[in-house]
Formats: structure tokens, C-alpha cells, sequence
């Protein structure tokens, strides 16, 4: 059956229909943790559009957690302080403590990247449960590393979501060297990462041909969903 905003919804053994973010067999909401950097209401795009996916979520009856950073993506007089724990449309959020230097400073920005990546290490590995499923963002860039470690010790089903092309972009504007040891060392981050998901989320054909590509991934492995803009 079709339910909210045409998508399908599964009926039971009675006929009625159950909301897909429901477990057929348990009754208990599927459970997604979302990993991005930048949430709402930062001004970073990725963190609206995460918003607008997770409070879809939250309305299908998923239960939606948000791991992120305090907002520090724009110029310092955009920054919003925001409670490290709150709850927004249905979604909980939890906000770690960072560094927020300048990312248009290349050494700050890579402090601040660390900061993010060595809590959510922590947090993840201790708090990661089997019966969920993280959504891991490539911001920063090879944040999906920490899913492919913590995977090594437990069992933690997670999915990549690409929304930039890292190293390509770093090596086209000149940020690294083509063939130099930094460029060889993400890509071999990036093999372990998307190797080691269970899916992968891309915006286009050309970004699943390069993630099957140059990395090796089953072509069935990796899904083109482009985002969405509202058009009212």
C-alpha cells in the first residue's frame, strides 16, 4: 500500500498497514544514526539536507539519532549555540564538543576534522548496536573510516553516503599532489571504507562508475539517489 508521500507501506497478517520504519516481526522502530559533521542549523548544505531525511524518518516511525558537531561551518557570526542534546522533529540530536578554527585555515581545518572523528571513534565503538544502522557522510571527507574500524570489533552495519569526491577534488584544485603519498593514503582509506559497508549512496551514474571503479565495490552495492530540492 502507498502511505506518506508515496511511499510503500507493508500490511500485516490483519490487512491494516504498519509504517515501514516499524520491524515486521518485533513492532519495534528500525533505529538510523546519522554521522555528519554539520546539522541544522548550521548553514552547511549536507546538514539541511540530512534534516530533511532524518525528520522524514522520524515521521515513517524510524528512530532517528543524529551524531554531529557544534555549528561552526559559515563565518563566526552565523554560529548558533545549540544545546549538545535536544530533541527536533522527532529527531535526537547529540552534538560533540570540537575545535571550531577557521576552515578556510587548511591546519585548523584538519584540527577540527580530529577532534569530530576521535569522539564519534569513541562514542560509536562503545555505544554500537546490532540492530542499527549508521549512515556515515563523507564530511569530513573520510569519515567513514571510523564505521569500517569499529566494524573490525563489532557488529555495525553502515552505509556511505557521498556527496563529494575526495581525493579527485583535493588533487584538481591543488590541495595535494597527484600520485603523492597523501593522495595514495585516502585512496586506500576510501577502499577500506566503502569496501567494508554494506551499501553505498551516491548522487549520480558518474560517481557510482568511479566508487565501482576505483575502488572495486559490487556494482549492486552501490545505489545513485540524487537529492531533492523543495520546489515551493
Amino acid at each position: 500500500m502507498v502511505g506518506r508521500g508515496g511511499i510503500m507501506m507493508a500490511g500485516d497478517a490483519s490487512g491494516q498497514d504498519k509504517p515501514i520504519g516499524i520491524h515486521p516481526e518485533t513492532g519495534k522502530p528500525l533505529r538510523v544514526v546519522i554521522l555528519n559533521q554539520y546539522y541544522m542549523p548550521d548553514v552547511a548544505s549536507t546538514g539541511h539536507l540530512l534534516h530533511e531525511l532524518a525528520t522524514e524518518l522520524a515521521a515513517l516511525d524510524f528512530r532517528v539519532e543524529v551524531l554531529t558537531s557544534r555549528p561552526s561551518y559559515g563565518p563566526r557570526e552565523t554560529w548558533v549555540e545549540c544545546p549538545l542534546r535536544e530533541t527536533i522533529d522527532g529527531v535526537k540530536i547529540t552534538r560533540l564538543w570540537t575545535t571550531r578554527f577557521s576552515k578556510d585555515n587548511l591546519l585548523g581545518r584538519a584540527v577540527n576534522y580530529l577532534t569530530f572523528m576521535g569522539q564519534l571513534l569513541i562514542r560509536v565503538l562503545v555505544t554500537s548496536r546490532s540492530d542499527t544502522v549508521y549512515l556515515y557522510t563523507t564530511n569530513p571527507p573520510f569519515l567513514g573510516i571510523v564505521g569500517a574500524f569499529v566494524s573490525m570489533f563489532r557488529r555495525h552495519a553502515y552505509v556511505m553516503l557521498l556527496h563529494d569526491a575526495y581525493p579527485q577534488m583535493a588533487v584538481w584544485v591543488g590541495t595535494i599532489r597527484k600520485g603523492g603519498l597523501a593522495e595514495k593514503v585516502w585512496h586506500w582509506v576510501n577502499k577500506i571504507s566503502y569496501g567494508r559497508a554494506r551499501h553505498s549512496i551516491v548522487l549520480c551514474q558518474k560517481a557510482k562508475s568511479l566508487v565501482c571503479g576505483t575502488y572495486r565495490v559490487p556494482r549492486d552495492r552501490v545505489h545513485v539517489v540524487p537529492n531533492w530540492a523543495d520546489r515551493n
